[in-house]
């Protein structure tokens, strides 16, 4: 049996009529790099993927069907069994390599021998390839996360590893992640592929090229789209929290234990408010947060409860009526810390806009009737913030069927289709998003609407109003003192 230094893994289902299976294996085909072999793994498709895949005539690649009534994680774990390369990539039949992608991750492999992933950034494009974002994330520069490092970053900075891009070296990813690869009928989890990252990370090194390498595909049939968007969340940072007690002594990552356990409260209340759909003053869903109020409590020493992972769930409190256990001071205490992202100033300056008796809404007063664009846990914030500034939200409209017919609040979550019958209504669409540049939002949002003079405002936006007097705390540099009016800042 040939020796190969790669295997690639393609994973499909149900692709052979859609057109992307085709780009995708093109674009995998011609590779500069060529010394793989593909396994293309079909999930037992309904439709013409087998004829398609085997009208290849391409000596690198295997077809295998799997029996019915597996998923994602089976085909995965399948992959990389039969995979004969030192190196395992496993990607999707709706993404599109660029021509180089492989080589440049070969050749930081070669560079970096210690390294037990190594993944690429990504562009993302729409369902018929055209381009809504030309970089996923800003940075320019190589990314290597020693032992350790990448889980308190995602953590910090939700630096999530694209899943088509990684690129494992298989002898750490099997013995790093035994018990989930050896699994004979593996749960999927939508968020594994971070928990794997975690474990990996724990002994090697990983990292991530600056370069968009893969067109990443975002449309309807995702399989992310589909599936329980926060169930996974909570088991992934059970995960870290797993990890923090076994690894005490571990200085790295016990640094971001306050972060972890702030996470912690933050995704147990989303999971919680996605299952249980409740009006705010309701008595189950307050006895609810306020246990995990008293759980972050116990967990996290007051000096050390202001994180940026919390603030979320501490602007849920105040949504409610519950006390925050975050005071204005020590908010004070966490801006002198940089923020990095739109996401992290903004929850800063809400919560303080909180403390100073203020909501996001208070002041734009020409706003009576929004839509929210989202229905993640922001989407909940903002209906709450609406609320207090008697704001009425008409609709919050999401592209995810997971989330589609569900309520925030009581408010309707509606398809994207819905927004052209609500436009005339409303004085401006609310964008719910924690990522920063929102272009390719608005440009989805603006073909669905007759009008172009539609208000399209992202939430941070609307707490840079309270914000851009008030988060002065980036320019002032640790040992200075703050003195706050009402709309300037002294640093002496």
């Amino acid at each position: 049996m040939a020796h190969v230094k790669l295997t690639i893994a393609l994973l499909t289902y149900n692709r052979g009529n859609s057109g992307y299976l085709r780009e995708t294996l093109d674009s995998i085909l011609s590779q500069t790099y060529s010394d793989f072999e593909l396994l293309v793994l079909d999930n037992h498709s309904q439709d013409q993927t087998a004829d398609l895949v085997l009208g290849y005539k391409d000596s690198r690649l295997t077809y295998v069907r799997q029996p019915p009534g597996c998923n994602a994680s089976f085909n995965f774990n399948r992959g990389l069994w039969m995979s004969r390369g030192e190196y395992f990539l496993a990607t999707h039949d709706d993404d599109v390599l660029e021509p180089t992608m492989v080589e440049r991750q070969m050749h930081f492999f070669a560079a970096h021998p210690e390294l037990a992933c190594v993944a690429t950034n990504v562009g993302l494009i729409d369902d018929i390839g055209q381009t809504i974002q030309p970089k996923l994330y800003d940075f320019e520069e190589d990314r290597v996360f020693s032992a350790g490092d990448y889980i308190p970053t995602y953590l910090d900075e939700k630096l999530w590893f694209p899943t088509p891009t990684c690129m494992f070296r298989r002898d750490a990813l099997v013995k790093r992640s035994g018990p989930i690869v050896r699994a004979a009928q593996p749960r999927y989890v939508s968020s594994g592929d971070i928990g794997v990252l975690f474990l990996l990370n724990m002994r090697h090194p990983v990292a991530m090229l600056g370069d968009p390498l893969l067109k990443y595909r975002q449309h309807v049939g995702q399989e992310s789209r589909n599936v329980d968007q926060s169930a996974p969340l909570v088991e992934l940072v059970e995960v870290a929290q797993h990890l923090l007690k076994k690894s005490r002594r571990d200085a790295n990552l016990q640094r971001y234990a306050a972060s972890i356990h702030g996470f912690s409260a933050r995704f147990k209340a989303q999971d919680f408010l996605f299952k249980n759909p409740r009006q705010p003053s309701d008595k189950i869903l307050l006895d609810a947060v306020s246990s995990l109020r008293s759980s972050w409590v116990r967990s996290v020493q007051v000096e050390s409860r202001a994180v940026d992972a919390a603030l979320p769930f501490e602007i849920l409190l105040a949504g409610l009526g519950l006390d925050t256990t975050l005071s204005a001071e020590t908010l004070v205490g966490l801006d002198l810390v940089e923020a990095r992202g739109g996401a992290r100033r903004a929850y800063r300056a809400w919560l303080r806009a909180i403390h100073q008796g203020r909501t996001l809404f208070s002041r734009n007063e020409g706003l009576e009737r929004v839509v929210i664009v989202g229905s993640m846990f922001t989407a909940y914030l903002l209906v709450l913030d609406a609320l207090r500034s008697g704001v009425e939200v008409v609709a919050c409209v999401d592209s995810s069927p997971a989330r589609i017919g569900a309520c925030v609040f009581g408010v309707p979550v509606l398809p994207h289709a819905q927004l052209g019958a609500l436009e005339k209504s409303i004085d401006a669409i609310i964008l719910s998003s924690e990522r920063d540049h929102e272009d390719g939002i608005k440009k989805m949002i603006s073909l669905r609407l007759d009008s172009t003079a539609m208000p399209m405002i992202s939430w941070k936006e609307l707490a840079d109003l309270h914000g851009s007097s008030d988060m002065f705390v980036e320019d002032c540099q640790p040992g200075s003192t703050v003195t706050e009016s009402n709309d300037t800042c002294a640093i002496h």
